[in-house]
Parts: structure tokens; C-alpha cells; sequence
């Protein structure tokens, strides 16, 4: 990143580099890798199961499948084989 930012441009890379991180640390913190575990889940019933907003869960989820730590088909998502390990607490 270059330093100073001048440009609008500058300033949102600036940001972009800030989300992904961001993104997966606010998933760690609900311990979604864990809840998810090894199942398949349908947005909703994660949501309910989670006591969090579906709307925020499901961008969440949808930024989680971009970076390729969840699997999404449909309105269901599942652990990828990263954050089926390496980020559940349960393995």
C-alpha cells in the first residue's frame, strides 16, 4: 500500500485490504467453523442456531465462500477442508 493515501482510489484498497481479515476474524470470534462443524447447514436454521441476524450471516457466509473458507450451493453452506480443520475448535 502506498502511503500517503490521496486518492479515493488509495483509500479504498486501503480498505479492501482490511476486509478479508476482518471477515475471518468476525467468523472465529462467533466460532462459526466450529458451530458449522461437519454439516451442511441452510442459512436460516445457522442463523437461529447461532441467535444472530440471517441478513449479517448471510454476508458473512457469502464473503466466507469468496475466500473459499466455506462451500456454498444454494442457500446451504458447509466448512471447506481448511476451516473444517485447521479453524474448528472441535479438531
Amino acid at each position: 500500500m502506498k502511503l500517503p493515501i490521496t486518492t479515493f482510489e488509495e483509500f479504498r484498497d486501503a480498505l479492501s485490504g482490511y476486509r478479508l481479515p476482518r471477515v475471518i476474524l468476525t467468523a472465529l470470534e462467533l466460532n462459526l467453523f466450529t458451530i458449522i462443524g461437519k454439516h451442511t447447514w441452510l442459512l436460516a436454521d445457522l442463523a437461529r442456531e447461532m441467535k444472530v441476524s440471517e441478513r449479517g450471516l448471510s454476508i458473512l457466509c457469502r464473503n466466507l465462500a469468496m475466500a473459499g473458507l466455506l462451500h456454498k450451493a444454494g442457500n446451504h453452506y458447509r466448512n471447506s477442508r481448511l476451516a473444517a480443520t485447521a479453524l474448528n475448535a472441535d479438531e
